[in-house]
């Protein structure tokens, strides 16, 4: 009897809480999240990644305008007369045993770091290869006495560089650079193939060194380094799967999620690695740990043959964080969802396939707990895509931006809205949340304006005038946070 009872009190305790209120008045809710304020906490903390992402889209190029941290070097010749001279000596390279014996002699001086640097940092400002090559020349074990008595273009000459006139775009406009670079376009893989080859015990160090341009500052070097990375891969994929692949649980790092991602979409484009690259992401769709779920995004959202494999792993993450929501337990896959839409690159495919596992969710014939679990995922994933945006610039809200824009989930994210929007348990979260992104889009021209995205979402489930009394609550709850200056 009491059993019945208790069972009976549930039902209607949870049949009064999924009544649709008629004003959407936040102050009806009877619960709100339990982890709201760790979570706004939390969001504060990873904000400080949106640049690191930002960069990465940049190096990769895709189709961001450079703002920010990131910009683009260009780099131009002004002549090239330093080629022409007569006193110019001969390269080693044009004899392999001449080649191994100087390489032989200058073996970890700082002479092979210039060697090394140039080769891969070809073209680039004098500046910007010196202090590539003193960094490396820093790994070598004995550097403390590098022998600097050499002029710079002696060194240079002996293996087939030189100095030449160049122009630099700076912020501030174009600057004369001397820029080193190689005679012949084929001395890099001559050189790095040479040194990879003959001196397996510099391979650590090289890839190390090559490592810490990763999402840097400087795009060119970033792009360069990255791109090197990728052609030792290839010339080596043994070495990639031995030593590179375990850091990314070693690691533990966001940074060389991208970095191997990257570098795995290099080795897909060489026809004879496609199948191992196919093979080593379906062997991570139902890893355990999020790393490699976060690598295989970065790699998948980018290429539309692993569309399979993106959606497993997203159904993946996206079960596993529902579990550590359930239970209450803010771990591994709750502390990464700002990562996990970052990986996303902003990609249609990626957020499509998003939609579907949300929506198959919602509409599922799951208990109450269940569902409300998805709405407080929906509303988090929301509250990075306000961060992660920029609407000045061009980068909108995405989860606002879909329901609003002719595709093939439209129907399906106005449904989970409208069913976010009746749950009395996410009132006071959704709430706030709208407060931040109108702030957001305030003086902008963004075309996704509050009324604009509450009359498309809401019209079947709310009238006219509760949909204005709606808009209104966000406006005047927005106008407060102008009026204290704060900003999200």
């Amino acid at each position: 009897m009491i059993e019945e009872q208790n069972e009976k009190s549930a039902i209607e305790g949870e049949q009064k809480e999924e009544k649709s209120i008629s004003s959407g008045e936040p102050e009806k809710c009877e619960k709100d999240l339990g982890v709201s304020e760790k979570w706004i906490k939390y969001l504060e903390e990873e904000s400080d990644k949106r640049n690191v992402y930002f960069q990465y889209r940049v190096i990769n190029n895709h189709g961001i305008i450079t703002e920010d941290n990131a910009n683009f070097e260009n780099i131009s010749f002004k002549d090239s007369t330093a080629s022409k001279k007569s006193n110019r000596k001969e390269s080693v390279f044009k004899d392999k045993k001449i080649m191994l014996q100087w390489l032989s002699d200058y073996y970890e001086s700082y002479a092979m770091a210039l060697m090394i640097a140039t080769a891969v940092f070809d073209s680039f400002p004098d500046t910007w290869v010196i202090r590539a090559a003193e960094r490396l020349f820093e790994s070598f074990e004995d550097h403390e006495e590098a022998d600097r008595t050499c002029a710079l273009e002696e060194i240079l000459n002996q293996f087939g560089a030189e100095i030449c006139k160049g122009e630099l775009n700076t912020y501030t406009g174009k600057v004369d650079v001397n820029i080193i670079r190689l005679t012949k376009a084929e001395y890099q893989e001559l050189i790095l193939k040479c040194i990879w080859q003959q001196y397996p015990q510099l391979q650590n160090k090289v890839m190390r060194w090559l490592q810490n341009y990763n999402v840097q500052q400087l795009v060119s070097m970033s792009k360069r380094a990255l791109e090197i990375m990728g052609k030792l891969a290839c010339w080596d994929y043994y070495f990639f799967l031995d030593k590179m692949i375990p850091q990314i649980t070693h690691d533990e790092s966001i940074l060389t999620d991208m970095m191997m991602g990257q570098i795995l979409i290099i080795l897909n484009q060489q026809e004879n690695y496609r199948k191992n690259i196919y093979h080593l992401l379906f062997s991570w769709r139902k890893e355990k740990k999020v790393h490699y779920l976060l690598t295989a995004l970065f790699v998948c959202a980018q290429l539309q043959d692993k569309n399979d494999i993106l959606q497993n792993v997203i159904e993946c993450y996206i079960q596993r964080t529902l579990e550590e929501i359930q239970n209450r337990n803010i771990s591994d896959y709750q502390l990464r969802l700002y990562d996990f839409l970052g990986v996303g690159i902003r990609s249609y495919v990626f957020y499509k396939i998003l939609i579907e596992q949300l929506y198959d969710r919602v509409s599922a014939d799951a208990s109450l707990r269940e569902k409300k679990d998805v709405y407080e995922l929906f509303l988090r994933l929301f509250a990075i895509d306000i961060s992660q945006s920029s609407p000045g610039k061009g980068e909108e809200v995405i989860l606002i931006k879909l329901c609003m824009v002719n595709h093939a989930v439209v129907a399906q994210i106005c449904y989970i809205w409208q069913m976010v929007w009746q749950s009395n348990y996410c009132k006071k979260m959704l709430y706030s949340l709208m407060v931040q992104y109108e702030v957001k889009i305030h003086k902008t021209d963004s075309k996704y304006g509050i009324e604009k995205f509450i009359d498309k979402t809401l019209k079947d489930i709310y009238t006219r005038e509760v949909r204005k009394d709606i808009c209104n609550k966000i406006h005047r709850r927005a106008r407060d946070v102008y009026s204290e200056g704060r900003e999200f």
